[in-house]
């Protein structure tokens, strides 16, 4: 939660979010108080009239698990435990509210309080069941997968019974998926996938923005391996939900900026993250997401409408230019960027990249020797884009673009060409045919002053 201190580069969602005067629902995934830091002070609760001043946002449906109804390891004036007062005031009064799972424990609880269960069974919501929202009922659905009733006994941890969902958004034939995660660990996902390819609910699981669990920490993959390892090895079935990932989808870490001292984040979980899901994921982390102009930290946003899913890089973007493709009846996002609209282009060094092509059983060869015999590269390559040589003094800031090209780039909606900050090295691989080319651009004191071009030929075999 953002401080008053001058450094604190924090987006104030408080401040963003006040001009809301009703929500449909607010829900909190957890016990932990930096999930619910603040909450105390922005919403207009029920339960005490010290928190019903008019300038108070409302909530309509408040959302939390039973094991936050239940928790008595709560900090007394703690936003946790104010949160869980009110939560349990609305389910005495069967209204505004609803409790995920159903452990025997809360029905102790509602028998030391003289609710009989019957009553309220219609606001407690198990694992498999779907959520609607009357009057959104052909815009969004949430699919439960946790927490779990037993799972909800007896907890030590206050992570382990988060609330995850599958959010599904509705355009007209086109579904957008997020997958929320709260701080839930590896082994409840285990179970959730487990479950889940039990029931036939697999569809359920994939997604095009995946809310990477507990502020990219090593829990949600797998246990901690050894000190100096560079990449953990998620459990099967982590890997098996990290593959569900949609063409061109987000994976996003609401953390700060990640390095090699941060605990949580973990910087081992970013590269396991970006290793184990395709080459056209992008990883995003809250604090570490600047736009192109921006010298601080910037709100991620998407767009997200019968067209799929799109991030907006610049305060100002309005959604995304939609274009017929011109060999089928069909339709892609135009998501091309051009340098020349981002900053002052000035060409005073020279540039030269190179980009070095690999494949398990064949002999590694370098692109720009391989395109003098002009020919096509085949699919299921690796591609290591570098900067071979510039004249360009440090420091400076490196971009790449990566552009394909070609009918079937549009039927997949996938011509991609976005700039993106990166370093001396961009990896890729060889998907599907095209007259593909990438772009790598040197940024110093604001202005263009380096660029270079290498075509990515790749053919149909």
């Amino acid at each position: 939660m953002r401080t008053e201190a001058t450094d604190d580069l924090r987006y104030d969602i408080q401040e963003e979010l006040s001009s809301i005067k009703e929500f449909e629902v607010v829900m909190f995934s957890h016990a932990h108080e930096d999930h619910v830091k603040g909450a105390s002070e922005f919403f207009y609760l029920k339960y005490a009239k010290k928190y019903q001043s008019d300038d108070r946002s409302h909530i309509k449906e408040l959302w939390v698990s039973a094991a936050f109804l239940l928790d008595t390891d709560l900090e007394n004036q703690s936003d946790a435990k104010i949160i869980r007062n009110e939560a349990r005031y609305r389910l005495k009064n069967a209204e505004g509210i609803r409790i995920f799972a159903a452990p025997d424990t809360l029905k102790d609880w509602l028998e030391d309080q003289e609710i009989d269960y019957d009553d309220i069974k219609h606001l407690i919501v198990h694992a498999g069941e779907i959520i609607s929202i009357s009057g959104y009922e052909d815009e969004i659905e949430f699919f439960v997968h946790a927490p779990f009733s037993d799972d909800s006994e007896e907890v030590q941890d206050k992570n382990d019974p988060s609330i995850v969902m599958q959010v599904r958004l509705l355009n007209d034939d086109y579904e957008t998926n997020i997958l929320i995660t709260g701080d839930t660990p590896y082994s409840v996902l285990d179970k959730i996938v487990e479950f889940s390819q039990e029931q036939g609910n697999e569809d359920r699981l994939v997604w095009d923005i995946y809310d990477i669990p507990h502020h990219c920490s090593y829990t949600g993959l797998n246990e901690k391996e050894e000190k100096n390892t560079r990449i953990m090895t998620p459990t099967e079935n982590v890997q098996w939900l990290l593959e569900q990932a949609q063409d061109n989808a987000y994976m996003v870490a609401s953390c700060e900026e990640i390095t090699e001292d941060t605990s949580p984040p973990h910087i081992i979980a970013k590269r396991t993250y970006e290793k184990y899901t395709a080459s056209d994921v992008s990883f995003l982390a809250t604090m570490e997401h600047k736009r192109l102009k921006d010298s601080k930290p910037s709100p991620i946003v998407f767009t997200i409408d019968d067209n799929g899913i799109a991030l907006n890089e610049f305060a100002d973007t309005e959604n995304k230019v939609i274009e017929k493709c011109s060999y089928h009846h069909m339709y892609f996002r135009n998501t091309e960027q051009f340098i020349s609209d981002m900053f002052p282009v000035r060409a005073l060094y020279l540039l030269r990249i190179n980009c070095k092509v690999s494949q398990n059983g064949w002999r590694d060869f370098f692109l720009i020797d391989f395109l003098r015999s002009k020919g096509y590269l085949r699919r299921h390559k690796s591609l290591d884009f570098f900067i071979e040589s510039t004249t360009c003094p440090a420091p400076y800031d490196i971009y790449w673009k990566v552009r394909n090209v070609g009918h079937v780039a549009e039927e997949k909606d996938c011509i991609r060409g976005e700039i993106k900050p990166g370093n001396a090295h961009h990896k890729e691989s060889t998907d599907f045919y095209g007259e593909h080319f990438v772009e790598c651009y040197l940024v110093k004191n604001g202005v263009c002053v380096a660029r270079d071009r290498i075509d990515v030929p790749i053919g149909n075999i």
